[in-house]
């Protein structure tokens, strides 16, 4: 099949000559250069609410047998994130890989954190970054009180909650007893 293996090269640049079995020699003009191709991780930046779970889940398109992920809170990876919490906030790093955090809070413009890749096959040497972004809770003001004319009507709620905004929100009324009423 003429294929030639070469095997435990490292990164570098690298010649070849070639001599057939009438002794003839192939000389390549160009030399071949071997470098390290880092495997992509594929993360989503993440955006919750205040209050919510953020789960961050890294992939790489490789079935390495021993695939593991680690992550980092710097991107220098010094600064390695483990289950358990720190700072307020709580992380959970399952065995996929994939890490979950609750207690972030929305005093700050973004979280960074930065994942890497290890395993047979796997190359890469800096870690990924990934954003979590965290929107407040409105103050929702209810104008009071809210007017039935008719004891057989209704009224709709949200023609009285200020800044109502279902684009950017999901809204749940209570009634006092605190079922769902929206």
């Amino acid at each position: 099949n003429g294929d030639i293996v070469i095997g435990d090269l490292s990164i570098g640049e690298y010649s070849f000559e070639i001599r057939n079995s009438s002794g003839c020699l192939y000389v390549f003009d160009n030399p071949l250069e071997l470098v390290e191709e880092p495997t992509p991780i594929l993360i989503d930046d993440v955006s919750i609410c205040e209050g919510e779970s953020a789960v961050l889940i890294p992939e790489v398109n490789s079935n390495s047998p021993n695939l593991t992920f680690i992550w980092y809170f710097d991107e220098e990876g010094n600064n390695p994130i483990s289950s358990g919490t720190n700072g307020g906030v709580s992380y959970d790093i399952a065995s996929t890989g994939e890490l979950t955090l609750e207690g972030l809070t929305a005093d700050q413009s973004d979280y960074s954190y930065y994942v890497l890749a290890e395993g047979i096959g796997i190359c890469g040497l800096e870690p990924v970054q990934v954003t979590v972004s965290v929107e407040g809770i409105p103050e929702l003001r209810v104008s009071n009180p809210s007017i039935v004319c008719n004891p057989a009507g209704t009224v709709d709620l949200t023609d009285y909650i200020e800044g109502f905004n279902p684009s950017v929100y999901d809204y749940n009324v209570l009634n006092p007893s605190g079922s769902a009423m929206l």
